[in-house]
């Protein structure tokens, strides 16, 4: 069995990792992350994303651009990031503190929270001691008919 340090250790370096991963998906320059990008279903075609920015419409001289290209937001020069840093690791506590959807989304990270909370709160005598409390308890009241 590992010790709390060496979990705590493990768990830090995985939700530094985990962090890092998520602010790359959501700070990226990419189409999904653009302010001015709206995805709109078209008939037939499916799900497209249409950049919505007045200043990149009235240089093109269009009134649809399509922008649903990682290359094609990587070289605009209006593209503006929905959300900023501390956004993202905003949301990324939320979801830690969350167990479900911390299990859903990292559950390594859950299972390592899990087995921190686990381990702070009782040790394993403490655990063993009121176990047998809880038992004997139960055993006197069952032998003493004083169950209700």
């Amino acid at each position: 069995m590992r010790s709390k340090s060496e979990v705590t250790e493990k768990f830090e370096e995985l939700k530094s990792v985990r962090l890092r991963k998520r602010k790359d998906e959501f700070l990226s320059k990419s189409c999904q992350n653009c302010v001015f990008n709206e995805r709109v279903h078209v008939k037939g075609k499916g799900k497209m994303r249409i950049c919505q920015n007045s200043e990149v419409l009235d240089r093109i001289q269009r009134e649809v651009f399509i922008c649903d290209d990682d290359e094609v937001a990587q070289k605009c020069n209006e593209f503006h990031c929905r959300k900023t840093k501390e956004q993202v690791e905003q949301e990324f506590t939320e979801i830690l503190m969350s167990p479900a959807r911390c299990g859903e989304v990292y559950p390594k990270l859950a299972i390592l929270i899990w087995f921190l909370q686990e381990r702070s709160t009782l040790s394993r005598w403490e655990r063993l001691k009121g176990s047998s409390l809880s038992l004997r308890n139960t055993l006197l009241y069952l032998v003493l008919l004083r169950w209700w």
